[in-house]
């Protein structure tokens, strides 16, 4: 068995395209703190982000999205419990 590259985009052997092993898709896409803290603070904005990048920053939208919702949860349960 042969290892590839790192920074291989296509398999030597064969040409398959090889997803996710190059450095330079990975050096963008990566979860950022910052944008999560807006989508827990505001989560409409967390989930149009989400929209906009889930096909091109895949891992960096899915924890927008989470913390979005984590945030939504949050003030829900909040909001209800203010209001007994």
């Amino acid at each position: 068995m042969q290892n590839l590259d790192v920074k291989a985009v296509v398999c030597p052997k064969c040409g398959v395209p090889v997803n996710g092993n190059n450095a330079e898709s990975n050096s963008e896409d990566r979860n950022n703190g910052w944008w999560n803290l807006l989508g827990f603070f505001f989560p409409i904005v967390g989930w149009i982000l989400w929209a906009v990048w889930h096909k091109e920053y895949p891992k960096r939208a899915h924890g927008i999205c989470v913390w979005s919702w984590v945030g939504f949860v949050i003030s829900f349960v909040i909001s209800f419990l203010s209001s007994i």
